[in-house]
């Protein structure tokens, strides 16, 4: 069976507060993006030795930390499903911010789920997620949340936009999650994320925030140009998106082609942030 694990993006991004157990108490708004990796499950035959095969743009991690094989041992763990052949074709890029590897782990419950008729719940599907990565539970049901806790507290929310066009620009460097959490500050605001993100997205340039982009050195200060060429390609808003390094514009039209750096990662589509009705 085949499936497309697709990207997210962080509407806002604040961070409230430290927690006892380690972790940063956040606040922000997911939402799913068309930019997806393909991943194909079989289960062995009698005989056949379990595979894991990894293409396109390489994680550099081995099979075992590899968040689908987490997510297979979890399954193994909890419903002794029978060994598999598993190939990933990675088309989101790493340590970008857009979810790819945790989308990757979350599809892969849900297709283990179905494929051995274990008859998880999704809140029970969520559960096992979030002992993957904080980002895992959001792709279980993988619609526009608002995200809370370290990333666990996940609640559906109604956006009535419509749809964007949607550039996503990555430059060639990562940011390391822990250490970008190790520098961020906590943000001080009266304004919630929640009560940002109904208002019309026109207001969000100067109200709706990701804190990491505050960060100050030499690559922070690349986000920050890119953010701004984006609005000078006509971006209704722009962000960095998570904790980086790609960084994403919407447009009420689809943008005249601009030249990037060939060493960025660059991809361009639609965003639906239409979601009252659905």
């Amino acid at each position: 069976m085949i499936v497309f694990p697709n990207a997210k993006i962080n509407l806002g991004l604040l961070v409230t507060g430290r927690r006892s157990d380690g972790y940063h108490n956040i606040e922000t708004v997911m939402v799913p993006v068309a930019l997806t990796d393909l991943l194909e499950i079989i289960p062995c035959e009698e005989g056949e030795m379990p595979e894991f095969f990894e293409s396109g743009i390489l994680s550099g991690v081995t099979p075992e930390h590899n968040l689908c094989m987490k997510a297979v041992r979890k399954m193994e763990e909890i419903a002794g499903i029978r060994p598999l052949k598993i190939a990933l074709h990675k088309q989101i890029p790493n340590g970008a911010g857009l979810g790819g590897g945790s989308a990757d782990a979350a599809f892969t419950l849900v297709l283990l789920n179905q494929l051995f008729e274990c008859g998880l719940s999704k809140p029970q599907l969520a559960g096992i997620a979030s002992e993957i990565g904080s980002d895992c539970p959001f792709f279980i049901d993988n619609k526009p949340m608002l995200v809370t806790g370290r990333g666990e507290v996940l609640e559906e929310i109604s956006l009535n936009h419509g749809n964007y066009h949607i550039s996503i620009v990555k430059p060639p460097f990562s940011f390391d999650t822990k250490s970008a959490y190790q520098s961020v500050e906590k943000w001080n605001s009266n304004d919630s994320v929640r009560d940002i993100v109904l208002r019309p997205v026109s207001e969000w340039r100067h109200q709706l925030h990701n804190v990491f982009e505050n960060i100050q050195d030499g690559n922070h200060k690349i986000i920050r140009e890119i953010k701004q060429k984006l609005y000078e390609m006509g971006a209704v808003y722009a962000s960095m998106t998570g904790s980086g390094s790609a960084v994403y514009g919407l447009f009420e039209e689809k943008p005249s082609p601009m030249h990037w750096s060939q060493d960025y990662f660059i991809w361009n589509g639609r965003i639906d942030l239409n979601t009252a009705n659905s």
